[in-house]
């Protein structure tokens, strides 16, 4: 049977991954949209671009995701655990401040 620290990693990875590869396609597609927005002529090698976009916004969104975005869930789901373990809304609340405030700075 697996280990909670087994079940963490899993979760946190899965989580990591999802979302960065959202967050990267929603990103890249955003060049796709303001041309069809501005009424210009999509080019030939649109998707292209926006593969190529995809994997800059992948690399760089993902690294940041990874590095802060679970050092602070470790940390917070460490306090949620030892001293608040029946408000999860908490947590959740938590989590949203702390993502909006990276988000705010870079």
């Amino acid at each position: 049977m697996e280990s909670e620290k087994d079940y963490v990693i899993l979760r946190k990875t899965i989580t990591t991954l999802s979302t960065s590869f959202i967050l990267a396609y929603l990103l890249a597609i955003t060049g796709l949209v303001q041309q069809l927005t501005d009424g210009e002529e999509l080019s030939y090698h649109t998707g292209n671009d926006m593969a190529g976009w995809f994997l800059v916004y992948l690399f760089y969104v993902g690294a940041v995701i990874a590095v802060y975005g679970n050092f602070v869930s470790v940390i917070l789901d460490a306090i949620r655990k030892k001293w608040l373990p029946n408000m999860r809304w908490l947590f959740v609340f938590f989590h949203g401040i702390l993502g909006l405030i990276n988000g705010l700075f870079f």
